[in-house]
């Protein structure tokens, strides 16, 4: 029974096992509700799938010694690229808030280091002269303190703001606005 344990710590350390923790499960079904799981053509000429693209693929299989391609992507492998991309990666299971929590991983996976910046951006519209952190698209320490010390609430409404207004000055926001404003409600919803 012991070694049948060890083993199977061992595969899940070595990637062999797609189980991801309970809190970065109900964030993944939230982002495939939105993201999607059909491959998709993208303008650029990359495709992707669960809102995992070409580059971003190309990244995991170089960092973690995988052989992925997004057209053949499975929900699995998307689950643990997912969790650790994301939600390891960003450390965002220190965030004490549920919702907040959705809503960081939301805006940094569909905006990416812009996302970064729009979080850091609605921190320091939250917080007093001295406690404001710089803004630099890196996701760590100093901005999770900082995103704990705010009320959710507050973190939550302007957070939706800068997104929207963000998305309002793409190209595409005529055609897609209408969705991204629904996702950004939706993760936003206190």
């Amino acid at each position: 029974m012991k070694k049948i344990v060890i083993f199977l710590l061992l595969l899940m350390a070595l990637g062999g096992c797609s189980s991801i923790s309970p809190s970065s499960e109900k964030i993944w079904e939230h982002v495939k509700k939105y993201e999607g799981t059909k491959l998709v053509k993208e303008p650029n000429g990359y495709y992707s799938k669960y809102g995992l693209s070409t580059p971003r693929i190309r990244d995991y299989n170089k960092k973690y010694k995988k052989s992925y391609r997004v057209q053949h992507l499975t929900e699995s492998q998307a689950k643990v690229i997912f969790d650790r991309l994301y939600y390891k990666n960003y450390e965002i299971y220190k965030i004490k808030n549920d919702r907040v929590k959705l809503a960081v991983v939301d805006t940094i996976y569909n905006q990416g280091t812009t996302g970064i910046k729009i979080i850091q951006e609605t921190v320091n519209s939250l917080s007093s002269r001295r406690h404001r952190i710089k803004v630099d698209g890196r996701f760590g320490n100093e901005t999770i303190g900082r995103i704990n010390r705010i009320s959710h609430y507050k973190f939550l409404r302007t957070l939706r703001t800068k997104r929207i207004a963000y998305y309002r000055t793409r190209p595409h926001f005529r055609k897609y606005g209408r969705g991204w404003i629904r996702r950004v409600d939706d993760v936003t919803r206190t």
